[in-house]
């Protein structure tokens, strides 16, 4: 060898035991720690991680937060935080490194030039051939990066119950690790269940040395209905009755997630808590049909009674008396 061999040194592990290795600098560090962006700590379970995004996500999300001007910013840091912890890889490479960038782990990275002919001997030893120290780690050393494909990215959707009894289409903004967040317009299908995810191909993170995109999966979230309760496809109502009404039977009405009216007829001697059930009045269902609405009985008791309601309460309770007496 007639000649100093200079190449940058990073984390480059030779056969003789030395770790060469000097700390990486410069861009491939992240900016911000995504531990702390999404306040968990190195231990954390994927479920752990998980759920502080959706939680921050739905906190700085800029449809939310009209009056933050630094909404958009703050949503993107906290996705390109998940980006890096979710993706086992990448989450190696930051914990190992303090960068998601894969030519630190394959030294190619930063650091500082070295004399190989130090090592071995000086400029007057016998000549060294590199290829047979470093021979059968091909692309891996000093080859191109392979195509990667982006991450797959996790987004909250919030839905009423009306809505998704009919289905309906919504714009949400998005971050796909790019500068500017983007607009995509969901179609939410009709029935669609509360926490489920909704597959959008390749409008998830961006690819690498022309990779493509991932997914993005929208999650639904349900709000709190005012008089509905959901049980997979059918829907819960409670039905206020008075004693009298449950005694002598009636016919109450209601209005469905349609806003129609539906009556519902209450039987004599019909007990607290039983259950009515409207056959086909819940919600939609995958094979084109419905649920069921349930209705539960709940007899109320008046907080106020006049003089002659009093009395007359009275004489049923004498009369109940004297009828359990004769039996």
């Amino acid at each position: 060898m007639t000649s100093d061999f200079m190449m940058p040194i990073s984390c480059i592990y030779l056969h003789t035991g030395i770790t060469i290795s000097e700390s990486t600098k410069g861009r491939s560090r992240l900016a911000n720690d995504p531990y702390k962006v999404l306040g968990v700590s190195r231990s954390a379970t994927d479920s752990d991680i998980r759920t502080q995004y959706r939680k921050l996500a739905r906190k700085f999300h800029p449809d939310v937060n009209s009056d933050d001007t630094d909404a958009a910013e703050k949503f993107k840091t906290v996705n390109e935080a998940y980006q890096t912890l979710s993706d086992p890889e990448k989450k190696a490479n930051y914990d190992r490194f303090g960068t998601t960038d894969p030519r630190v782990e394959h030294g190619f990275h930063g650091g500082r030039n070295v004399n190989f002919q130090d090592f071995f001997g000086g400029r007057n030893s016998q000549s060294i051939n590199l290829e047979s120290i470093f021979g059968g780690l091909g692309g891996r050393f000093g080859g191109q990066n392979q195509p990667s494909r982006g991450q797959n990215m996790e987004q909250a959707i919030e839905l009423s119950l009306e809505e998704a009894f009919i289905g309906i289409k919504k714009t949400i903004l998005t971050s796909s690790g790019g500068n500017i967040p983007g607009r995509l317009e969901v179609k939410i299908p009709a029935g669609v269940n509360d926490k489920q995810r909704i597959r959008i191909p390749k409008k998830g993170g961006p690819g690498s040395n022309g990779g493509g995109a991932g997914d993005l999966f929208i999650v639904t979230r349900f709000r709190r209905h005012p008089k509905f309760r959901r049980s997979g496809n059918d829907l819960e109502i409670d039905l206020q009755v008075t004693p009298e009404d449950s005694v002598l039977g009636t016919v109450i009405e209601i209005t469905n997630l349609q806003n129609k009216t539906l009556e519902v007829r209450i039987p004599p001697l019909t007990q607290n808590n039983a259950r009515i059930r409207l056959a086909g009045q819940g919600m939609p269902n995958s094979t084109g049909g419905f649920g069921d609405l349930l209705g539960n009985v709940v007899v109320t008791i008046p907080e106020r009674v006049s003089s002659e309601e009093k009395r007359l309460y009275e004489q049923i309770r004498s009369l109940r008396t004297e009828n359990q007496e004769t039996l």
